[in-house]
Order: structure tokens, then sequence, then C-alpha cells
């Protein structure tokens, strides 16, 4: 296969707690850049805190704030285990505006999946039913 992504050697972004390897078509896109220029905006919008620590910078973005104007399905996943965007501050509020304002969503909230906000990374159960109902929720959503 002579695809970009199945050859693609990988190296190491930074990302606070989690680095993620960043295969080389990322490099050569200048992804690479956008991402340092969004991060760097954002350490300067936070302060470089996470929320226990600056919570009002994080609530001033969130989605919560902007839930009349979703004109499209969305599909929200978090678990429990989340310390970065805690279910109870983020997730679950959300849900709930979303049904109050008769929004089309799916959601699925994990108990305390490994790996908490970037338990999408590993390999578990809650990994591949994520997977699984994010494939579903595009085939059932996406539209050639």
């Amino acid at each position: 296969m002579h695809d970009a992504v199945s050859r693609a050697k990988t190296e190491t972004l930074p990302g606070g707690d989690h680095d993620l390897p960043a295969p080389r078509f990322y490099r050569l896109h200048g992804l690479q850049a956008r991402h340092a220029s969004r991060r760097n905006r954002a350490e300067a919008h936070f302060g470089g805190k996470l929320p226990d620590k600056n919570l009002p910078a994080y609530l001033d973005i969130s989605p919560i704030n902007f839930v009349k104007k979703i004109e499209t399905p969305l599909l929200a996943l978090a678990t429990t285990g989340d310390k970065i965007v805690p279910v109870g501050l983020n997730t679950e509020r959300f849900v709930d505006l979303l049904k109050a304002n008769n929004k089309t969503f799916e959601s699925k909230i994990y108990d305390n999946a490994p790996g908490g906000h970037v338990y999408l990374f590993g390999d578990s159960p809650e990994t591949t039913d994520t997977f699984k109902r994010t494939f579903d929720w595009l085939g059932k959503y996406l539209k050639p």
C-alpha cells in the first residue's frame, strides 16, 4: 500500500501528560505548525491550568454555551474517570441541555474507562465500543 498514512514514520508531539505519536504526513502538510499554534492560543487562554485551577476559562468555551445554535446531530462520548474534562462539569450538563432543547444526539458515558481523558487511545472494551458507536453514528448521519 502506498498510502502516506501506512508509510508514515512517527515522532512525538508534546502533549502535556500524554505525548501522542505524530505521523510524518502530519508534519508534511503543516498540521504540526497549526497544532502548535492552537496549543499556544490554548495555553494563553487557560493560563496553563486545568479546570480545577481555572474553571472560568474552561466554562467560557464550553459547548454548553452554544447548544441553541447546534443544527447537526451530535455524538457525545465521555468517561467518569476523566480528570481533564470532568463528566459532571461538562458532558452530563451538555447532554441535559441537548435534551431540553430537543437536539438530535446520541451519548454514552462510560464508567471509569481506563485512561481517563485519553481512554480512546487505549485497548479496552470501552475503546472498542467507542469506535463501534462512532462508526455506527457516522453510517447513520453521514450521507454522500
